[in-house]
């Protein structure tokens, strides 16, 4: 199996979550990552119709080892200010490109690009 060296570039634009095998919660939730276009980096969550968008001055991806790896949000709303750590796995580059990511309280999540 060929390893895949994530790299910032490879992140960058608007991921969606999507309800997929085995990651399906039924919790009406949407999560939106806007990853570096424009200098927009932010996590946009919207429950119940209510959106709410928590804002970070930058992005940079860590990579861990065995496909795992985590995207820092720089000063990030979500945390008061403080760097955001999103724990990720399995980025698969095909089109569409997709990853599984931890988010805070809410459990695996699978996301698509856009």
């Amino acid at each position: 199996m060929k390893k895949i060296n994530i790299q910032k570039d490879d992140l960058v634009g608007i991921w969606e979550n999507k309800e997929v095998a085995p990651f399906v919660h039924n919790d009406n939730i949407e999560i939106t990552l806007y990853l570096g276009a424009n200098n927009v980096n932010n996590i946009m969550v919207e429950r119940d119709n209510i959106q709410t968008t928590y804002f970070s001055d930058e992005f940079e991806v860590s990579e861990i080892n065995n496909g795992k790896f985590t995207i820092i949000f720089k000063n990030s709303e979500l945390i008061d200010g403080n760097d955001a750590h999103v724990e990720c796995r399995m980025y698969i580059p095909n089109k569409p490109s997709s990853f599984i990511a931890n988010i805070r309280n809410l459990g695996d999540r699978y996301f698509e690009k856009k």
